[in-house]
């Protein structure tokens, strides 16, 4: 058997700490070369006394008969081998013509998702494909073409997320060799030599090019640029964690960030904080061109501007003297009827994006400050149910520590929340009214007077 590639992929994995030390590992599989070394691999890596080895393989149906063979190819062989696993269908043209996307980036997308569900479906912690580092140097060189920062030519690591690449540091050769040691032909797909795919073109055509006229050493030194973004860029992106450290980072938030700090920041690091929270808000930031994150950055080192942009998502950027970021909340979309939180139980707001659970408590000590994610109510003075909901026209309360009543919008100008970010405030109340704002606000009536006593606990926290 090949040992240099063997070798290899267990030092990858070794080095970048790849494999699970129990449960199931997902390997996708396409067929060809390098997935099926990859995955024949793993198999010898894994042993018996590893994590438990399922493939996933997704049908683009971009080839009619074609396609289903390919399919058919991987089922045989993953059958042979003993490898149980799924194949999925997804329909490329049909997404194609709802987004408008290219032929590479549609799969691309409908592959990643099936493939993530399968791995949520059976509960493996981590998902292999089997790029390899020719792979690694034609995403490089396409990023350079395209104007990419960093991030870009940073592309493919070892490790991102639940996504591995134990085949990362070997190349096509190797994993050819392998499969012929193996015994195993791998699935020919005709359309990677169709030239009218952009992967395709600088494979056959440009790279060849490039290493005949200007550079032998083309695909070493595009890895080595590889190579000092991944490091320029880790360390930037550690800067843009600590910066946005107190921010959530759970997908459908509202963001909003004082601008004279950031105004403050490097551009370089200004640009990345705005990519960031637009992740935070959306998921991912496919849709955020560099020209709207030029606009956004430069109002905000510009003082006095007011701005405001739509992306094509529909999520919104405002400058004036906060930068926010928000998906604006549609009359529609707005869930203003009361969800009902037992005591114990647990409920999900959907306007605000959190969890609360609610269980009887005995107080044993007054509580010295409010917790902006927890709510100490005693039970003598709570009208059961309670309820979450979203604030309404005209909400008023007994701010704690205060004489006399407020409206719950005077408290969120006190506090300098902008009437955006207020559509995604969640309110706990009961029959008598307001009882908390996380992160706002408490009404009076949660003032633990004497202990003990018994009491409600409200916890919040973003959902996962």
């Amino acid at each position: 058997m090949d040992k240099p590639f063997l070798d290899t992929v267990a030092h990858t994995c070794l080095r970048y700490a790849l494999l699970p030390s129990g449960g199931t590992l997902l390997a996708a599989v396409s067929g060809g070369q390098d997935s099926v070394a990859m995955l024949l691999a793993l198999r010898a890596i894994a042993g018996s006394n590893g994590p438990a080895l399922q493939y996933v393989h997704v049908n683009h149906c971009l080839r009619g008969t074609d396609s289903d063979r390919q399919a058919a190819y991987v089922e045989e062989l993953c059958h042979d081998l003993g490898i149980p696993g799924h194949t999925i269908r997804r329909d490329v043209i049909e997404r194609i013509e709802r987004t408008g996307e290219s032929i590479e980036a549609a799969a691309r997308a409908e592959r990643m998702d099936a493939i993530t569900a399968v791995r949520q479906e059976i509960g493996a912690s981590v998902v292999a494909l089997g790029h390899t580092a020719d792979d690694r140097v034609e995403t490089i060189l396409m990023n350079v073409i395209r104007g990419a920062g960093a991030a870009g030519l940073a592309a493919m690591p070892a490790r991102r997320g639940p996504i591995i690449r134990p085949c990362i540091e070997t190349d096509r050769a190797m994993t050819g060799a392998f499969c012929a040691e193996c015994g195993v032909t791998p699935f020919y797909d005709s359309s990677n030599r169709d030239v009218s795919h952009r992967r395709n073109r600088i494979r056959h055509e440009l790279l060849p090019y490039l290493e005949a006229y200007h550079n032998r050493s083309v695909r070493a030194a595009l890895l080595r640029l590889g190579d000092l973004a991944r490091s320029e860029d880790g360390y930037m992106e550690e800067m843009t964690e600590a910066f946005l450290q107190d921010i959530p980072n759970e997908p459908e938030a509202s963001i909003d960030l004082d601008r004279t700090r950031l105004a403050a920041l490097h551009p370089a690091l200004q640009r990345r904080v705005v990519r960031r929270i637009y992740e935070r808000v959306t998921g991912n930031a496919d849709d955020l061109g560099a020209a709207m994150v030029e606009h956004v950055v430069r109002a905000i080192r510009t003082a006095g501007i007011r701005r405001t942009w739509t992306t094509p998502s529909g999520v919104r950027f405002q400058v004036d003297q906060r930068l926010q970021c928000f998906r604006p909340v549609q009359h529609a979309d707005r869930i203003d009827d009361p969800i009902e939180l037992p005591v114990p139980g647990e409920v999900f707001h959907q306007a605000s994006g959190l969890r609360f659970f609610a269980e009887p408590f005995r107080v044993g000590t007054i509580p010295s400050a409010l917790d902006s994610h927890t709510l100490v109510l005693p039970a003598a003075m709570a009208v059961q149910p309670l309820v979450i909901r979203s604030p309404r026209p005209g909400d008023r309360l007994r701010p704690l520590g205060l004489q006399g009543s407020k409206k719950l919008g005077d408290c969120c100008t006190d506090r300098r929340i902008p009437v955006t970010a207020r559509l995604h405030l969640a309110v706990v109340a009961d029959k008598l009214g307001i009882l908390w704002v996380p992160g706002v606000v408490a009404d009076e009536r949660i003032r633990v007077t004497r202990t003990p006593c018994d009491a409600i606990r409200v916890r919040c926290c973003r959902s996962m």
